[in-house]
């Protein structure tokens, strides 16, 4: 990369590509206390991480052996957490279609 132009492109062009790959930004984390993988600008790991506090004055930490604050640029659910969301997802896209269905597609 021989100038700033080139990093900020090669940067662009990563994180578009990591959300491609199914990360996601940062601030749609659970904010629960739910445990799950983070990137973070500056770093080549993907970390442990987890929100706590109410958002958006809470923070988030990587966990490591020790605890650590953490500023993370994308952040991924664990894959069994994905797969609860999905199953979540799919339960309340189904009940909607139902709706729709007794509704004759209105509303």
């Amino acid at each position: 990369m021989p100038d700033e132009k080139a990093a900020i492109r090669t940067m662009h062009d990563a994180h578009t590509r990591l959300k491609e790959l199914g990360w996601r930004d940062a601030i749609y984390c659970p904010k629960d206390g739910t445990h799950f993988q983070v990137i973070e600008a500056g770093s080549t790991g993907i970390h442990d991480g987890a929100y706590s506090g109410k958002w958006p004055n809470g923070s988030w930490c990587v966990y490591d052996g020790d605890v650590w604050p953490s500023h993370p640029v994308l952040f991924k659910l664990y894959p069994e957490d994905q797969a609860k969301e999905d199953a979540l997802w799919a339960e309340r896209k189904a009940k909607f279609a139902a709706l729709r269905a007794r509704d004759g597609g209105r509303g």
